[in-house]
């Protein structure tokens, strides 16, 4: 039996999934940090505790963005701008943090072509890797 969402469970699932995933990234980071030291950050030009602080303030939010447009993932269009949207705030804060290139606008964008690139593309790649009932291709 199919159970629809209300949107109040939609932004939960979305923001518990942004922590699990901010949890799993600060792990990731710690164990570089453990396995390499304070070089691993100082090569990145960004501090492991900066690091860990952006992962749990911008996925989160991702999370409930990703929640309140939900709907959208039923296109290959929206799976993009959902996957854009989702990650663009976790990009541009970090490339403002690390001020690449010493202009902000510069990171600003650089944020948002690592966006559209890493999360629209994934979420696409995503998109046409699941099946949708409502498109009548043949079995394989």
């Amino acid at each position: 039996m199919r159970q629809d969402w209300t949107l109040a469970r939609r932004i939960r699932v979305g923001f518990n999934f942004g922590v699990t995933a901010a949890i799993l990234f600060s792990l990731l980071a710690t164990i570089a940090r453990l396995g390499m030291g304070t070089r691993y950050s100082t090569d990145l030009g960004i501090s492991y505790w900066a690091t860990v602080l952006i992962y749990f303030t911008t996925l989160p939010v991702g999370g409930v963005i990703g929640g309140l447009g939900g709907r959208l993932f039923r296109w290959s269009w929206g799976s993009f701008v959902m996957g854009f949207l989702v990650t663009l705030l976790a990009f541009v804060v970090t490339f403002l943090v690390m001020d690449v290139g010493g202009n902000r606008v510069a990171d600003v964008e650089l944020g948002a072509v690592f966006s559209a690139i890493i999360g629209g593309g994934g979420f696409l790649i995503g998109w046409f890797r699941t099946p949708h009932p409502h498109h009548n291709m043949p079995p394989e």
